[in-house]
C-alpha cells in the first residue's frame, strides 16, 4: 500500500515550483520526459513509479494544471504540467517561507491535508501580516 511520503512529495513540489524548460515555448510546464531525467517519475529500469503516480494525484486538482500539445511534425503529443495559482502559493509557502522545515520538524504523521493546512495557514499570515504593515 503506498502512503504519502512527504520528503518524496516536496522533491515533486520543488521540481515543480523551479524547473526552467529553455527547449519549451511556456517554459514552467514540465512534461513526462523532464520528471524521468530528474529521477522522480521512473524506476532504474524505466517503469513508472507508483509514488509519482500517487503524489502527481496529490496536487493534481487544485494546484496541478495539465495540456496537452500536439506537434504536427512528429505526429506526437506531449502532455505538460504546471502549478496553478494555488500551487505556487503552497510552494511559495513551502519554499521561502518556512513551511518545509515546519513540516519536516512535525515527523512522519504529516499527511497531505496537514501539509495543505499548514501551508495554507503559513501563506495567510504572511499576506496578513504584509497587510498589516502596508496600514
Amino acid at each position: 500500500m503506498i502512503t504519502f511520503n512527504l520528503e518524496y512529495f516536496l522533491k515533486l513540489l520543488h521540481a515543480l515550483y523551479t524547473h526552467q524548460n529553455k527547449d519549451e515555448k511556456f517554459s514552467r510546464l514540465m512534461t513526462f520526459d523532464d520528471f524521468r531525467k530528474i529521477g522522480l517519475s521512473t524506476k532504474s529500469n524505466g517503469n513508472i513509479q507508483d509514488y509519482f503516480v500517487y503524489h502527481l494525484q496529490m496536487i493534481q486538482n487544485e494546484n496541478l494544471v495539465c495540456t496537452f500539445r500536439n506537434n504536427r511534425e512528429t505526429r506526437s503529443n506531449k502532455i505538460y504540467f504546471g502549478l496553478t495559482e494555488k500551487g505556487y502559493t503552497m510552494c511559495d509557502a513551502l519554499f521561502e517561507k518556512g513551511a518545509r522545515e515546519f513540516l519536516l520538524n512535525l515527523g512522519t504523521n504529516v499527511n497531505f491535508a496537514v501539509c495543505q493546512k499548514a501551508c495554507l495557514a503559513i501563506a495567510s499570515d504572511i499576506i496578513f501580516s504584509e497587510t498589516k504593515s502596508a496600514l
